[in-house]
């Protein structure tokens, strides 16, 4: 079903890719060093959702009709642009992000940075890019069944993402640490963290289909 030397260039490629920071890992960073690491691992899930979404639209060939769409693509890169500029403009608001007194997020707080997620990697133009030129490289017409090897490749690189966010979350615990005691961003934490979830939002918006 799968071709083994195929297989052994993507982990390899897929590696290489994930140790690339993405929107997808700034975001996971942020809330992690902004709500700590149960939160960031909170996102890890929601983005993985987000991701399974995209593996399973791009075995049915719905990311295919989507590319092939230029109005449901503009549309869905406006949502996702949208809803992180939002969470920037909201974030910006906030009298405080950090709670010094509290370690962690309380669990509501962690379905809504799960529900959050979903939300930014579903509507993220670039997974879609991704998988439609990322996994096709690595289908073998010999081994049939592109639909399962689709699935197979977009599913081992999901286990892999999820290994890479988590370390990104816990690599994040120390900065978080630090910038706990550092007076100067304790007083423009709002800001710094809302001008990367801006920033997300202008890079998504700017992608090109």
């Amino acid at each position: 079903m799968i071709d083994p030397q195929l297989f052994t260039l993507f982990i390899i490629a897929a590696i290489i890719l994930l140790l690339t920071p993405g929107p997808a890992v700034l975001y996971i960073t942020s809330r992690s060093i902004e709500q700590g690491k149960h939160a960031g691992f909170a996102s890890v899930l929601g983005i993985s959702v987000g991701t399974l979404f995209h593996i399973l639209a791009t075995t049915c060939g719905l990311s295919i009709l989507v590319m092939q769409s230029p109005i449901l693509f503009n549309t869905i890169k406006i949502i996702g642009a949208g809803y992180l500029i939002y969470l920037g403009i909201k974030t910006y608001s906030q009298k405080q992000l950090f709670n010094f007194d509290s370690v962690e997020s309380s669990q509501a707080n962690l379905k809504k940075i799960f529900i959050d997620g979903i939300i930014v990697n579903t509507f993220n133009p670039k997974a879609i890019l991704f998988f439609l030129a990322f996994i096709p490289q690595f289908l073998n017409l010999e081994y049939g069944h592109i639909a399962m090897q689709t699935l197979f490749y977009g599913v081992s690189f999901l286990v892999l993402a999820v290994c890479s966010d988590i370390v990104y979350v816990l690599l994040s615990q120390p900065l978080r640490r630090f910038l706990q005691r550092s007076t100067n961003f304790q007083q423009y934490q709002k800001y710094i963290v809302g001008s990367i979830y801006v920033a997300l939002g202008v890079l998504t918006f700017y992608t090109n289909g």
